[in-house]
């Protein structure tokens, strides 16, 4: 039988006056053992926590530094031939020491103060160090911690980029203490170990609490990941970076994961498997040391800056919207601008504040409020508008005539005409976004996968065959539906009349969008900031446009946004058409407002 091992160190008070308290450290502690004994099959004698209570005082384990070293350095006791998961984590302060003695960052034991680190404080590199003596098949390293001086879980001056590397440099080191370690003992090296770093932010960012669920942010999303029970540590780790982002993009916090897999000193993704006793059907082929465990597929060579491409750009996600006569923008500061035909109150959105998505219909506009409540204006005739008691809301898409959102919890709502079936998606689950055409609704879920409810004498609901999907996009006004793959490919179903599905061709697209009747196709921002059309009679319209980093389609004119977070606008219809919608000149500041 396999064994694994946890150590588990959750810090919340301190018994220096200098040091606040981390919010949730001891909870998120506490947290992530009960779902490894829960569904990883963990044996409790094999877990070791140690962390302040929440009465005055302090627990037989408190978490002071010695005793944290001294866990660390006992874990080679537990190592056997089969521990295949050696699991340590940490939740409180992290901390960078500025006294010009030493270059170090360290982790904040209870009875670290703040003037004297190297005294009482545990450098990161030590733990990287003794967690990696220990001979498991696996070696994973946890740190909700900040990386910044600015932030609730932090209390000295912001990790510099250099810093950050040293600690990879780090694990670097310990991965050669490992192969020695293996070496001195006469192991083989057979099965290869692998060594992850997963810290909850980057430089110079805080790591944030997360009031609704009373855990660290980071840990909130990492333990729903383990309550659904994945089978492996990259599984684990694809969920909790694509729910984290969806979370952190709708609070607009500045907080960004890392997580660093090591072998040798070579980064490699990891293949530890993790079984849950409940759920078998989540087993994975045993190794038997002879071979190793089939790598995924290899992504093209691209996908890394393209990911990291769609990064820099998601500050400008929904924020921009196009329909048949009007436009609408978000701007950094939470407000609204609109222009075009206003026949039915659909551009009455000047008084709008704290809005972070926005979305158009045929004659409705609909945002989404930091507080994740809804607002709308225009059009109500079949009810698109009536959204004033929705809650909890991340993200929403307008058809025509119908409105659809979001809830943080996967669920999806949806209000309007519902001829053809386009709102049957309560039943909808784990979905992170939406995308609304003429009479169809599209939904994307966390494991990159699509529903579709509505209309489909095209074939645009085709969709469920897709795969690794991050964006979709449904058409007002033609039948199809686009969807954005991992690697910058496109795909595209539905009516193809007018060349809107002649996409299979492209490569480094970041964001999509789906065309309009005077401006047929398909449009693509690629990750350079230029723009491509599945249609080459609509090329000529966008052929001069650089640095674009979004892109909507009305009925007769695109609309960008660029890196600077100005607007430009172009118009493919008539002067008869023309209702004024294109007329963005001096728009700016345009985007998700970003947090210092």
């Amino acid at each position: 039988m396999t064994r694994k091992l946890a150590l588990l160190i959750g810090i919340s008070k301190y018994t220096s006056t200098e040091i606040g308290e981390a919010k949730y450290a001891r909870e998120d502690a506490v947290g992530v053992r009960d779902a490894l004994h829960k569904h990883y099959g963990f044996n409790l004698d094999d877990e070791i926590i140690l962390m302040t209570c929440e009465q005055s005082g302090l627990s037989p384990n408190y978490p002071s530094r010695n005793h944290i070293l001294d866990c660390l350095t006992e874990l080679k006791r537990y190592e056997s031939d089969n521990l295949e998961l050696l699991l340590v984590g940490f939740w409180g302060h992290g901390i960078l020491n500025t006294d010009g003695l030493q270059d170090e960052r360290y982790l904040c034991a209870i009875d670290t103060n703040k003037r004297n680190f190297v005294a009482s404080g545990i450098a990161r590199g030590d733990v990287i160090r003794l967690a990696g003596k220990v001979r498991a098949q696996h070696t994973c390293l946890i740190l909700d911690c900040c990386q910044t001086a600015i932030g609730p879980r932090s209390v000295a001056n912001p990790f510099s980029e250099t810093e950050h590397n040293k600690m990879l440099k780090e694990a670097e080191n310990a991965t050669r203490d490992i192969v020695a370690a293996r070496r001195d003992k006469g192991y083989e090296d057979s099965v290869p170990s692998t060594f992850t770093i997963w810290h909850s932010c980057s430089p110079k960012q805080s790591a944030y609490p997360c009031e609704d669920s009373k855990h660290g942010l980071f840990t909130a999303h990492l333990i729903a990941g383990l309550n659904q029970r994945l089978g492996s540590l990259n599984e684990l780790s694809s969920y909790v970076s694509r729910e984290f982002f969806n979370k952190t993009r709708h609070l607009r916090i500045d907080q960004t994961p890392t997580i660093s897999e090591m072998i040798g000193l070579i980064p490699l993704p990891v293949v530890g498997t993790l079984p849950s006793s409940s759920a078998p059907q989540r087993k994975t082929p045993k190794n038997t040391g002879t071979t190793s465990t089939p790598p995924s597929p290899a992504l093209p060579h691209n996908v890394e800056p393209l990911i990291k491409r769609r990064k820099e750009i998601s500050k400008f996600y929904n924020c921009i919207a196009a329909g048949p006569s009007h436009t609408v923008g978000l701007t950094s500061n939470g407000t609204v601008l609109a222009v075009g035909d206003n026949s039915y109150g659909q551009c009455n959105v000047l008084d709008w504040r704290g809005i972070v998505a926005v979305a158009i219909g045929n004659a409705h506009t609909v945002g989404v409020k930091s507080d994740g409540t809804v607002l709308a204006v225009g059009d109500n005739s079949k009810g698109q508008c009536n959204v004033l008691d929705w809650q909890d809301i991340i993200a929403v898409a307008a058809g025509i005539s119908h409105t659809v959102g979001v809830k943080s919890d996967g669920t999806v709502l949806a209000v309007g005409d519902n001829s053809y079936g386009q709102c049957n998606a309560l039943d909808w689950q784990d979905v992170v976004a939406v995308a609304a055409g003429h009479s169809h609704t599209v939904g994307l879920t966390s494991n990159g996968t699509a529903f579709a409810a509505g209309c489909n004498n095209s074939g645009q609901c085709n969709v469920g065959g897709w795969r690794d999907i991050v964006a979709v996009a449904a058409s007002h006004y033609s039948n199809h539906t686009v969807g954005l793959k991992s690697d910058g490919t496109v795909l595209a179903v539905g009516q193809n009349s007018r060349g809107e599905c002649n996409v299979l061709d492209w490569r480094g697209i970041v964001a999509v969008a789906a065309g309009a009747p005077h401006i047929p196709g398909t449009v693509g921002v690629k990750s350079d900031g230029t723009i491509v059309m599945s249609n080459p009679q609509s090329s000529s319209l966008v052929k001069s446009w650089q640095d674009i980093v979004a892109i909507a389609i009305g009925s007769v004119h695109i609309f960008g946004v660029k890196s600077d977070g100005t607007a430009i606008a172009t118009t493919g219809g008539s002067a008869t058409q023309n209702c004024g919608q294109n007329n963005v000149i001096g728009w700016c500041n345009l985007g998700m407002r970003e947090r210092n």
